[in-house]
């Protein structure tokens, strides 16, 4: 089935997240050629791919979950994708991964924690903005660049939290990889992230998944 942006087809989950929620296990969803395609309230685990969208537009992913898959979330060949208070956690891979001829997606007001790569980018043009990156470890990335992404990355306004040796961003050129450790180095080399903030957001568990803020009452 097919809708539109203004009238989208939506794959509804539970609400009832104390119940469990609605949880695909070992299998994924994917959103192939039908346009004006919403996904509501669904967690996705150890699936190869969580979420994927593929030669689909307007199509609109907001409060899923991508727990333990290979990539948590991936669009190719997308024009208008809106991934909004999204979740990519534990991926093996990316928790987003843009690949080629891919437009007009934009991630807001999510959550991309302790993936291999936080985002990989090679689609022509990506908004990351109002989210929370977590990387942990060295060759883990908060954001990366594939060698032929030659688009537009609008990402501002996130935070960022890097432990032992992750880094903010890398560019995977050759003979080597250009690699901004820091938010600040993130900033000045490649011109993003100008507002955004690192440090520690102060989660409850998230270990265990509980990304509430903490409470020091």
């Amino acid at each position: 089935d097919r809708g539109t942006a203004t009238n989208r087809v939506m794959i509804q989950g539970s609400t009832n997240i104390i119940a469990g929620g609605t949880v695909f296990a070992n299998y994924g969803l994917e959103i192939n050629n039908a346009d004006g395609v919403g996904v509501r309230h669904l967690t996705v685990s150890n699936a190869a791919v969580g979420i994927g969208i593929v030669d689909s537009d307007n199509c609109l992913v907001e409060w899923a979950r991508a727990l333990k898959n290979g990539s948590g979330f991936t669009v190719n060949n997308v024009t208008t994708a809106q991934f909004v208070h999204c979740t990519a956690w534990g991926c093996s891979a990316a928790g987003l991964t843009h690949g080629a001829s891919s437009v007009g997606v934009s991630w807001r007001n999510g959550l991309l924690w302790s993936n291999t790569v936080g985002v990989t980018l090679g689609g022509n043009s990506l908004t990351l903005q109002d989210s929370i990156f977590g990387a942990f470890g060295p060759n883990r990335y908060a954001i990366q660049l594939e060698q032929n992404f030659n688009g537009t990355l609008n990402s501002d306004y996130n935070a960022f939290y890097l432990v032992n040796e992750a880094a903010a961003g890398v560019r995977l050129t050759q003979p080597k990889a250009t690699v901004a450790q820091t938010v600040s180095r993130w900033t000045r080399d490649f011109g993003k992230d100008a507002h955004s903030l690192s440090g520690d957001p102060l989660f409850a568990a998230a270990a265990q998944r509980d990304f509430h803020l903490l409470s020091l009452a």
